[in-house]
Order: structure tokens, then sequence, then C-alpha cells
């Protein structure tokens, strides 16, 4: 086998796992969005800290190891 075989035989349990893992995560995560837009006409000083989060955490869900 070529080497791009071999390290792709390699990589598929990994793939596999974080392929769960963000099966996992989505569910835990659905009404994030909401909190998101709650965050977004809350006067709080947290506010935007919580919009960041929000954003950071729907940003690593939709990425996929690009």
């Amino acid at each position: 086998m070529c080497q791009y075989h071999d390290l792709k035989d390699v990589a598929q349990p990994i793939c596999d796992a974080d392929r769960y893992v963000k099966k996992e995560l989505h569910k835990k995560i659905r009404g994030i969005r909401e909190i998101e837009r709650h965050a977004e006409t809350s006067p709080s000083q947290d506010a935007p800290m919580v919009a960041d989060y929000g954003l950071a955490i729907r940003t690593v869900r939709r990425d996929d190891g690009q």
C-alpha cells in the first residue's frame, strides 16, 4: 500500500471519534443560538462575553478539522 492509504487507515478511528464527539456536543448545545439572542438584547455587562462564547461554540461545531 502507498503511504497515503496507510495514513488514511490510521486516521480513520480518530475521524470516527471526532464525528461522535461532535454529534454528542450538538445534542447538548441545541439552544445556544437562543441564549446568544437573549445576550444580544440584555443590558448585562456579561452579555458580550456570552455572545462570544456562543459564537465560538457554534464555530467549533461547524469546523470539520479544516
